[in-house]
């Protein structure tokens, strides 16, 4: 069983600009834009509707559909895509010593 998030506070606090970078580290592309609102990508045959907003009344909606469409995709859980969205703005380096 996955667990599916629905705390508005989990939700509000999910940037724009992380599911962006998530969205562009994992190879998805940008198809188009809706008047400097909302962007619309293409990854995994989903496309997904992206605000560019925090203040929009349903922004915790769209960035549940985005944890849904991003589960089915990736067929994670939406707490590890959540972990990795916060994560993606950051270099990860990766250090042995021999």
């Amino acid at each position: 069983m996955r667990v599916r998030i629905s705390d508005q506070k989990i939700l509000q606090s999910i940037t724009p600009a992380e599911v962006l970078a998530y969205l562009r580290s994992r190879g998805a592309n940008k198809t188009d834009d809706i008047q400097n609102k909302a962007d619309i990508w293409q990854y995994g045959g989903e496309e997904i509707l992206v605000p560019l907003a925090t203040h929009f009344a349903d922004y915790s909606m769209r960035m549940s559909e985005i944890l849904l469409c991003l589960e089915k995709v990736k067929e994670r859980s939406q707490l590890m895509i959540v972990e990795d969205i916060e994560h993606s703005g950051f270099d990860i380096i990766s250090i042995r010593n021999v």
